[in-house]
């Protein structure tokens, strides 16, 4: 039974700490490098006004969730200590 505990903690460790890694390295990193792509386009004088608009949108969307990120981190990091605490219970039994 604790094996099997340990083994649903770990899984959902995982996911927990995935999206935090996906949100920041994926759509924080897509809206870094839109913002480069803008910058490329201003110097060479083909930028819409709306692209900063746009932008900024997304940036407000991500940063309304950023409570997910803090939490989702809290939560897999505790779910990963328990699963190991769990695995070392069911592997050493008598202390």
């Amino acid at each position: 039974m604790l094996e099997l505990l340990s083994d649903v903690a770990g899984l959902l460790s995982g996911i927990c700490l995935l999206v935090t890694a996906w949100r920041n390295d994926g759509l924080l990193g897509f809206i870094e490098r839109m913002r480069a792509v803008v910058g490329e386009a201003r110097t060479l004088g083909v930028a819409d006004a709306k692209t900063d608009k746009v932008l900024d949108g997304l940036q407000a969307e991500l940063n309304r969730w950023t409570w997910l990120d803090r939490w989702s981190l809290r939560l897999g990091a505790a779910l990963l200590v328990a699963a190991f605490g769990l695995k070392m219970a069911h592997n050493f039994p008598g202390g």
